[in-house]
């Protein structure tokens, strides 16, 4: 039987970042508060994978805070649950991979989190660059 031929449905790479985020909830009075802490696996201009100890439901949406250095404030990303599937059990428990689409950011974060991606892509392919 003939293999299909792999056809990239992303509009955008994916640079493979290991970072903290948080997954933040909505407070009962107004606020946000921490729900889970997770590693991101990749990221990319409009979407984030990472891995969690919980799933989050598909078509929920988020909010994520992440710091790009130690410097930097953290970033609050808002977004949508594209995807969740449960990994294979580490040390005997469940891990989940989640990944998000992102549509908003709060004043001010977007040109930092575009800025961190760049400066990412920069890295990774200045070897090959030649500059």
């Amino acid at each position: 039987m003939a293999r299909k031929e792999f056809i990239e449905k992303r509009k955008y790479i994916r640079l493979h970042v290991a970072m903290k985020v948080v997954v933040l909830s909505a407070a009962k009075k107004g606020g946000v508060q921490p729900q889970m802490q997770a590693l991101t696996k990749d990221l990319s201009f409009e979407g984030i994978c990472f891995v969690a100890d919980r799933a989050i439901a598909c078509g929920k949406s988020i909010q994520l805070c992440i710091r790009t250095t130690s410097k930097n404030k953290p970033l609050v990303l808002r977004g949508k649950v594209m995807w969740s599937r449960c990994l294979k059990k580490v040390s005997g428990k469940e891990k989940f991979e989640i990944g998000v689409k992102l549509f908003t950011f709060t004043a001010g974060d977007e040109n930092k989190f575009i800025g961190y991606i760049c400066e990412r892509m920069t890295q990774y392919f200045s070897p090959y660059l030649h500059l």
